[in-house]
């Protein structure tokens, strides 16, 4: 019987979740496309065709982003309806748990889990590349907040240095502005160069702008030396977020120290909390199943809806939460990746503990 009733739930949980997931990727493609198609046409040069090649590549990301939040709804829907028509009371009544039906849709739970997976480590790496190479990565972003999103921000030593990040990606040193600093982490000047050439000293900058705090004084010259330490040939993946970097690239850079430009725990962050997503479509089913169970007897489809998405909001702030303050080294890299997952899981024990008395 529960080879039938598994089947049934699977497919009922896997059309809606579909449904869910359909109608979500197709408004936030829409809006991007309503914000960005003309930048895309000016970057083309009126190439329609580069429109629609931009859609699809973006679709990827808008799958991986929307999953989650699609299980957690198609979830809602499946055992708000299978409550609706007295079918989980029926199950119920025959004396199949909540444990019963956490087993009998761990399958579907686990093949979710895999197409998250692999989105976030091929498709999107993969997408974001292309649209790297077409030029369209940064589309649509105007004026300052544009300049800041496409920088890439880097450390040597205690100077800090901003790269535009369309230079990093192509491993070159253009339009550069180096934060010189002391010992104690105080401004003490900033260099400004249109170009940058490695000598054994250091590097070269060309037609430079130095600005220095005390005194307060502004020269030009037309090449300086900067004696800090940047790995050229690893812009392109230091220039990279999480979404654009793969497993293995992350490996590399964590084995190699960031080549001393990012802190390895970033990429450890990363790393961990690509797998800890891959745990979010069956813990949030899980949560749903329990939450059905405990409010068996109010038979309220939209209490149950509300609840749902109560604790499902909940847990994606916590999750972006936990996983900024690991980029910021604020939490090692595990907890960072794991912490919602986690007291997910706990509040899933609980209530189950709790009904089965």
């Amino acid at each position: 019987m529960m080879t039938i009733l598994a089947r049934y739930m699977s497919r009922k949980l896997f059309a809606h979740t579909l449904l869910v997931l359909a109608s979500l990727v197709a408004l936030s493609l829409t809006f991007e496309l309503m914000e960005r198609t003309d930048n895309v046409l000016a970057l083309s040069d009126g190439n329609a065709f580069a429109v629609v090649a931009y859609a699809v590549l973006r679709t990827p990301e808008f799958i991986a982003k929307q999953l989650p939040m699609s299980v957690l709804v198609g979830a809602l829907i499946t055992f708000g309806m299978l409550r609706r028509y007295d079918e989980l009371i029926a199950m119920w009544g025959s004396g199949v748990s909540a444990l019963d039906m956490m087993k009998a849709l761990l399958p579907i739970a686990l093949v979710l889990g895999a197409i998250q997976f692999g989105l976030d480590d091929f498709a999107v790496p993969q997408s974001e590349a292309f649209l790297r190479d077409r030029g369209l990565g940064e589309v649509g972003r105007k004026d300052l907040v544009a300049k800041e999103l496409s920088a890439t921000w880097l450390r040597s030593g205690q100077d800090v240095v901003r790269i535009p990040k369309a230079a990093a990606q192509h491993g070159e040193l253009q339009d550069i502005i180096v934060f010189r600093r002391d010992a104690s982490g105080s401004l003490i000047e900033r260099l400004d160069a249109t170009n940058a050439t490695p000598v054994p000293e250091g590097w070269m900058l060309q037609d430079v702008t130095s600005r220095t705090v005390t005194p307060s004084k502004l020269t030009t010259h037309k090449t300086l030396l900067w004696q800090g330490h940047i790995d050229i040939d690893q812009l392109p993946l230091l220039a990279g977020s999480q979404q654009e970097l793969s497993l293995r690239e992350m490996a590399f850079l964590i084995d190699n120290d960031g080549f001393g430009q990012r802190p390895a725990d970033l990429y450890r962050t990363w790393r961990q909390h690509r797998f800890a997503s891959t745990m979010v479509p069956m813990l949030v089913i899980c949560l749903v199943i329990t939450l059905a169970q405990r409010f068996h007897r109010t038979g309220d489809f939209g209490y149950l809806m509300l609840t749902g998405m109560g604790y499902g909001f909940a847990f994606f702030v916590v999750d972006g939460a936990s996983l900024a303050m690991g980029e910021a080294a604020l939490l090692p890299p595990w907890f960072a990746a794991w912490c919602a997952e986690f007291v997910l899981s706990c509040l899933i024990a609980a209530f189950i503990l709790k009904a089965e008395g």
